[in-house]
């Protein structure tokens, strides 16, 4: 049917070209194309009713168009029914995790809450040994001084002196009496050492 107004035009301009000379060729032209827009008709006409048919029997036009629909409704239950399962199983597997979830959770905050107990047993450590260290400086700076004591005492100096007094005098009898006063003070100084511990 498309094809008829440009047969026309195609034959009108063929009749102006080839008016006298060229009938008997114009006709068989003419034929071929009359041939070829009749097969062309048919073709469409065919693929036409093809497509109708179709289009009737994917919407039931010429079969029972309520069983038709009740068949779509049936199917389209079924798909909803399965999309619900499906949710349902989702929703189960998602409330699994979710206590799997809490309890890690839990167990997250304890684990937080036992190293926030150890961190501060632990600093309670460091400051008592830090203290510890810090004193056994002292007493080791104490030590030192009890040590360096008896050299630096003016009642060790005064002995010292006297003792060398009587180095021309008689010096065994003055270090006799040398030896025990300085046993007395090595005896007070260590009750004085035993003391300050």
């Amino acid at each position: 049917m498309t094809y008829l107004p440009d047969v026309v035009i195609l034959l009108l301009s063929l009749h102006r070209y080839m008016q006298n000379s060229v009938t008997f060729h114009f006709i068989s032209v003419l034929l071929l194309l009359k041939a070829e827009v009749k097969k062309n008709c048919s073709e469409e006409k065919a693929l036409f009713f093809q497509e109708i048919s179709a289009f009737n029997d994917e919407y039931g036009l010429l079969n029972n168009r309520e069983l038709l629909i009740a068949n779509e409704v049936k199917s389209e239950i079924q798909k909803l029914e399965l999309e619900m399962e499906t949710l349902n199983n989702e929703m189960k597997i998602m409330e699994n995790k979710n206590v799997k979830l809490n309890v890690l959770q839990k167990q997250k905050e304890e684990a937080k809450e036992e190293l926030l107990l150890l961190q501060s047993k632990l600093q309670a450590f460091e400051s008592k040994r830090s203290e510890a260290v810090s004193r056994t400086k002292l007493l080791e700076e104490e030590k030192e001084q009890i040590i360096q004591k008896p050299q630096t005492d003016a009642e060790f100096l005064r002995l010292k002196k006297e003792l060398e007094a009587y180095k021309e005098d008689d010096i065994e009898s003055v270090c006799e009496s040398l030896r025990t006063e300085i046993n007395f003070l090595q005896m007070v100084c260590i009750l004085y050492e035993m003391g300050l511990k």
